[in-house]
């Protein structure tokens, strides 16, 4: 558990041990809203892992299609 301080502007810093573990980075889309007395921070499940964009919730995918192709034409 970390401990953190809210500034002025409501902001918090998640620590970069957790942001790393989390694969939370620049840019990438957050979730945030309140649960039972608490706040919920979490990342969409319908975000690709490698460039934040939305994927279709239908997919089961963790990647968009853009990156998907960006990978197959890697070889």
């Amino acid at each position: 558990m970390y401990n953190t301080k809210l500034d002025k502007l409501g902001r918090i810093v998640i620590p970069v041990s957790l942001r790393r573990e989390l694969e939370l980075g620049v840019g990438c889309p957050l979730e945030v809203y309140a649960e039972g007395g608490r706040i919920v921070i979490r990342r969409p499940s319908t975000c690709c892992r490698l460039c934040y964009a939305t994927i279709d919730g239908g997919s089961d995918s963790l990647l968009c299609e853009s990156c998907i192709e960006k990978i197959k034409n890697l070889s």
